[in-house]
């Protein structure tokens, strides 16, 4: 450069911009005064000089070069590279900033259940994250690449016409921004709700959509607690409508048989028809009040939402709901937890009661975890007892059957319906009951790791 460029000399010493000079063995040949004072008048190795002005790499701590320019120049007669860089320190610390909101960015969304797509309208490619992938149970990479394999094709029967007119919308301009609530397939085989959020985020050169982009919440539970109450306030209505219609029932025995013995009718009675009309009338009046006391435990039917609950507290509630009185109970679930009614509470009590009441000799009570397949996952009440008569299985859960109250089972069998998990009971006559109750397997966390 001393030789051919002589005139530049000057300009390459002063230069505000740091620049270096090596050969085409890899030395380095000069360094400018800028370059000097960067690398703190202790010139680098050829190596770390090069990985410095190449890499956009700096010193710890320190500002951050990036190569801008290279230039073929000779030094000595000899061929060298003339190169020139930039302080980017400001824009690499910002990167690193991003860097590290992108890294919490990705946190809230795995904890929120969150997930990320993006879609350009004309190629009808789809790109997704891991957390979108993650609600339906996959990895980006097993999701492969176009809209239908990796969602349409995923989309409840039921719900995809609603979603393919709400792809459409977005597609055509008809509209800039959307949300939709569907059902799609989990890899389990379960569907899960889904919740988008989207909107239009470049056009093409005739001002048509390009790209739209947006965001998938999984759901799920919420759509379950809005179900379940939807389904205890039916189950309200049901038992409400059935109430009144059993105390106006009473009411009127009542009424009849007042008409009777005050003689207002023109049937002559004895003192003995008069005392059974009493009785009637007595026992019409105590059927009232078991009624009005059953309302009192339907009545917080879907007043709370419905819950994850630690059965093993759960179950020792229950038993402080004995005051003592119950059985000595045997829980083996481990740390399992269940989506269910707060009145789960309730139904153990109920369950806890009968053994104690109707069991006969029965000595004790264990709630077990009996396993998990296709319809569900099944737990078990069980008791030492007498047991339920063959002829006795189905109809102990019927309204009205019983030796208490006949409200009991039913109102049992009504509270776990409302999250879906059904009670029957299959336990051997002679040997003790066993109450099966099957949640939906979804409902159940915590299962215990296979023997």
């Amino acid at each position: 450069m001393e030789d051919q460029i002589p005139d530049y000399r000057a300009a390459f010493l002063n230069n505000a911009v740091p620049m270096c000079i090596i050969d085409d063995k890899g030395n380095l040949c000069s360094v400018n005064r800028a370059a000097a004072d960067y690398f703190g008048n202790m010139p680098p190795g050829p190596d770390e000089l090069f990985r410095l002005f190449s890499d956009g790499a700096g010193t710890e701590g320190g500002p951050v070069l990036l190569a801008a320019d290279e230039v073929p120049v000779s030094w000595r007669g000899e061929g060298a590279r003339l190169l020139a860089a930039v302080d980017v320190t400001r824009e690499a610390r910002e990167s690193a900033r991003l860097r590290g909101a992108l890294e919490h960015i990705r946190v809230a969304e795995e904890g929120a259940g969150i997930g990320f797509w993006d879609t350009y309208v004309r190629e009808k490619r789809l790109s997704v994250d891991r957390g979108w992938a993650r609600i339906i149970g996959y990895d980006v990479e097993d999701l492969g690449h176009s809209m239908d394999e990796i969602f349409l094709s995923r989309i409840h029967p039921d719900d995809r016409e609603r979603v393919e007119a709400f792809i459409a919308g977005l597609d055509d301009g008809t509209t800039t921004a959307a949300r939709s609530e569907f059902r799609m397939r989990h890899r389990d085989g379960r569907w899960v709700w889904v919740r988008s959020v989207c909107r239009v985020v470049a056009y093409d050169v005739a001002g048509a959509p390009a790209r739209v982009a947006g965001m998938h919440m999984e759901i799920t539970q919420e759509h379950e607690v809005l179900e379940a109450l939807a389904e205890a306030k039916k189950k309200i209505s049901l038992l409400s409508s059935v109430t009144r219609h059993d105390i106006l029932n009473q009411v009127s025995v009542i009424l009849m048989c007042d008409e009777l013995v005050r003689g207002n009718t023109s049937v002559s009675m004895t003192p003995e028809q008069a005392g059974r009309y009493w009785d009637m009338m007595n026992a019409a009046a105590h059927t009232i009040e078991r009624v009005i006391s059953f309302t009192r435990d339907y009545d917080s039917l879907g007043m709370e939402p419905p819950r994850w609950q630690s059965l093993g507290a759960v179950v020792r509630n229950a038993e402080i709901l004995m005051h003592g009185t119950g059985l000595p109970v045997t829980l083996t679930c481990g740390d399992m937890e269940v989506f269910a009614d707060p009145l789960l509470e309730k139904v153990l009590y109920n369950l806890l009661e009968n053994a104690g009441r109707h069991g006969g000799e029965a000595s004790r009570v264990e709630i077990a975890f009996a396993g998990v397949d296709d319809e569900g996952a099944f737990f078990t009440v069980s008791d030492d007892g007498t047991g339920v008569p063959a002829d006795k299985k189905k109809c102990i859960f019927d309204r009205g059957y019983g030796s208490n109250t006949g409200l009991g089972l039913f109102l049992c069998r009504e509270m776990l319906a409302i999250t879906g998990i059904t009670i029957t009971e299959c336990g051997t006559p002679g040997e003790g009951a066993v109450f099966r109750l099957v949640f939906p397997a979804h409902h159940v966390r915590g299962y215990p790791d296979p023997a």
